[in-house]
């Protein structure tokens, strides 16, 4: 027994013994523990110490950088006088290189010779000054025949451009186009004056010498006398600045900088905007006139070069030779041209009429929209396919990219409006805002690009020759336009109610929904037989902005003479691309 209590107090001594080596043990790692927690926060304060002055180091640079910036802003004002005199002489030595050249066209594909934000910044410093002037401005606008789109963007641009007080008379000489005929309901601010025959009017001439006339009535005292194929921003401010500035004795009248200023002896006219002062207007190292395009006159230059009592332009030059025939007797009296690089000037110059000049494909044009920032300055059509590819866009910088790349731009002014209906309303609407001389039009959105091969331009060829008015491509996704209306719901691209009153016309016109789907981002038309259908088109996207869930219900309405092809022969062709801002899809 006694043994068997020593045992057990053996034991018992024993378990008390492990028992405080355990506790000592825990007491050990929990203290090593706790050290390694305060090596760790330790560690992590030095790290966040260490990225704290990284930044702070950042931060200085940047500051460093930006006060550098400053001073050489400052440093570059203070030599700005001298710099713009050097810059006057290196103008002069590129005019006599585009007098000189065959192909000085070279002058508008080079981005040294245009700043877009600089240059913006100057024309509204120039439209700032020209509205606190008490001059008036007078516009004599000419057209005739289906030129309607473009005379309409003119005087766009002159109500947008120019101060609101000026006067503006277009003189219609002859013409059966609707667009033309509707402008004085467009525009009641200006005066519309139709000529039923021109040849009496006086044709081109007649309508000068009465339009000035007439800017003398009524108080103007700048004249300007434009073409009707002329698209422009608001540099049109320096050129009147510049006659505004003229004294009494001054005889000088001024042009701008164009595209296309004329023949080789206008050369000089010919460049992008350029912030230097005027230069003097010359060929050969003579003076020479003006392109008649634009040309901007004072008053008093006017009246001191009257040809006779009654008229300022020779009338025996009813339809060309004006303008040189004006400035010869100019120049007899000390007068000069001078041309204002600070204003640019795009000349559409339609001369289609001339056989010479006619091509294979001057029917069919390419033309895609891009308004609201939807596919920012990105721009994918491509000049070499061998059809006219037109650009509409709301945004000015878009506008000389497109004259870079040999593109014809329109501008669509979405001030105050829904730029995406805007879109819109030139895809289905298209014989409105494409130019009459175009019977054919392949629209794509303006994120798709046409490829360019041989095997392409054939392929267009072909499909351009098909006896369809409508040529289309099926969905990628979805077969029948109810999918799509549910796809449109899903997304949240288009309200449920505007989908439904779209919807409601199926069943009123017993629309089976039967006929396929069409993706609309290719078409091939013929628009000018199909203006019923546009202009339902165009009701359809003012109800639901998108066009697909009623494309192809009007072409069962209409009975259009369409043909849907295979998606993957749309592809065989074309090229998509990501869109730059998708937000704008979808409903507000």
């Amino acid at each position: 027994m006694l043994y068997i209590m020593n045992q057990r107090g053996i034991f018992q001594h024993q378990q008390m013994q492990n028992m405080f080596t355990n506790a000592n043990g825990y007491v050990e790692r929990h203290k090593h523990r706790q050290e390694q927690v305060q090596k760790q926060k330790a560690l992590q304060m030095q790290r966040q110490k260490v990225m704290e002055m990284q930044r702070q180091k950042a931060f200085q640079q940047q500051k460093h950088l930006q006060m550098q910036r400053q001073k050489a802003v400052v440093g570059a004002a203070a030599v700005g006088e001298r710099r713009l005199r050097e810059t006057m002489e290196v103008q002069r030595q590129k005019v006599m290189e585009v007098q000189r050249s065959h192909r000085g066209e070279k002058i508008l594909t080079d981005p040294r010779y245009f700043n877009t934000t600089a240059y913006n910044g100057n024309n509204q410093a120039a439209l700032y000054s020209l509205n606190q002037l008490s001059n008036k401005i007078g516009v004599i606008i000419t057209t005739n025949g289906f030129n309607g789109i473009f005379v309409r963007q003119c005087i766009e641009c002159y109500l947008r451009e120019i101060p609101s007080n000026a006067y503006i008379v277009l003189y219609i000489n002859e013409s059966s186009d609707p667009i033309t005929l509707n402008l004085k309901n467009e525009f009641p601010s200006i005066e519309v004056i139709y000529v039923e025959d021109q040849t009496k009017g006086g044709g081109l001439t007649g309508t000068w010498n009465k339009g000035i006339d007439l800017c003398f009535d009524n108080n103007c005292d700048i004249i300007i006398v434009s073409n009707d194929d002329i698209l422009f921003d608001n540099s049109i401010a320096h050129i009147c600045l510049e006659a505004a500035k003229l004294k009494p004795e001054d005889m000088i009248y001024f042009g701008p900088y164009s595209n296309k200023p004329g023949n080789d002896t206008n050369k000089i006219q010919l460049g992008f905007p350029e912030n230097i002062n005027p230069i003097l207007c010359t060929n050969n190292n003579k003076l020479h006139n003006i392109n008649g395009f634009l040309m901007v006159f004072t008053k008093t230059v006017l009246l001191k070069n009257k040809f006779d009592e009654n008229d300022y332009f020779d009338p025996s030059y009813p339809f060309g030779g004006n303008e040189t025939e004006w400035f010869d007797r100019f120049k007899k009296i000390g007068g000069k041209g001078m041309i204002v690089p600070k204003t640019y000037i795009y000349h559409y110059k339609l001369k289609r009429w001339r056989e010479s000049e006619k091509k294979l494909n001057d029917n069919v044009c390419i033309y895609t929209i891009n308004t609201g920032g939807y596919e920012g300055s990105e721009i994918y059509l491509n000049p070499n396919l061998g059809y006219d590819c037109l650009y509409f866009t709301d945004n000015f910088v878009n506008v000389y990219n497109c004259i870079k790349k040999g593109i014809i731009p329109f501008y669509v002014d979405t001030s105050n409006k829904e730029a995406k209906l805007t879109q819109r309303t030139i895809k289905t609407n298209v014989h409105e805002y494409i130019p009459a001389i175009y019977d054919k039009s392949i629209y794509i959105d303006g994120n798709i690009s046409i490829k360019d091969n041989v095997y392409i331009k054939n392929n267009l060829e072909y499909l351009l020759n098909l006896n369809n008015d409508i040529i289309c491509f099926s969905h990628p996704d979805r077969s029948s336009v109810l999918l799509e209306c549910r796809e449109i719901i899903s997304q949240e691209i288009e309200k449920r109610v505007n989908i439904n009153n779209i919807i409601k016309n199926f069943e009123k016109y017993k629309f089976s929904d039967n006929v396929g789907l069409t993706e609309t981002n290719v078409l091939i038309r013929n628009h000018k037989k199909l203006i019923e259908f546009n202009n339902d088109w165009k009701l359809h996207i003012e109800l639901c902005r998108r066009d697909q869930a009623s494309f192809d219900f009007l072409l069962f309405k209409h009975k259009i003479n369409y043909i849907r092809l295979p998606f993957s022969q749309k592809m065989m062709i074309t090229e998509k691309k990501k869109h730059i801002d998708s937000r704008k899809r979808y409903v507000v």
